[in-house]
């Protein structure tokens, strides 16, 4: 995450000397930074191909995601889904939400706009410690995300 960071800040700030640069020079710019681009994209791709990417850290990313869309659902309609698959099914997701070791998300509506997403961990049950601890996120949809 640093390191992305790091680099996001550093292209920004060659970038804005590349502007103030003569065109052949932007030029060749450009060209490194796509090809920079390309390298971090081929590292990430592969670090999540090869599976390096911690299933704690998909199982967060993906409850943050369904928070905002859950969130942003309700802001347009005014209705909270009852089920995480009714849900999934208005955004055209045909399969089961899941966390990062492929079991279901579990979804509970806790009073009017409130919502808890949990994952179980590794281990798949209630409780636990270290990667079988579970995870739970709970947001309140009627809050901007």
């Amino acid at each position: 995450m640093l390191f992305a960071l790091m680099y996001t800040v550093s292209v920004l700030l060659i970038g804005t000397l590349a502007l103030r640069a003569s065109p052949g020079k932007r030029r060749w710019f450009f060209m490194g930074l796509t090809l920079s681009l390309l390298l971090v994209g081929l590292v990430f791709g592969t670090a999540l191909w090869l599976g390096q990417i911690p299933p704690e850290a998909v199982t967060i990313t993906t409850m943050q995601g369904l928070a905002i869309g859950i969130t942003d659902r309700y802001h347009r309609s005014g209705r909270i889904p009852t089920t995480l698959s009714e849900w999934a099914h208005e955004q055209g997701i045909d399969r089961e939400i899941t966390d990062g070791w492929g079991r279901a998300i579990l979804f509970r509506r806790d009073g009017d706009s409130t919502i808890t997403v949990e994952s179980l961990g590794k281990d798949g049950r209630k409780g636990g410690t270290g990667r079988d601890a579970d995870i739970t996120l709970t947001f309140d949809a009627a809050e901007p995300y």
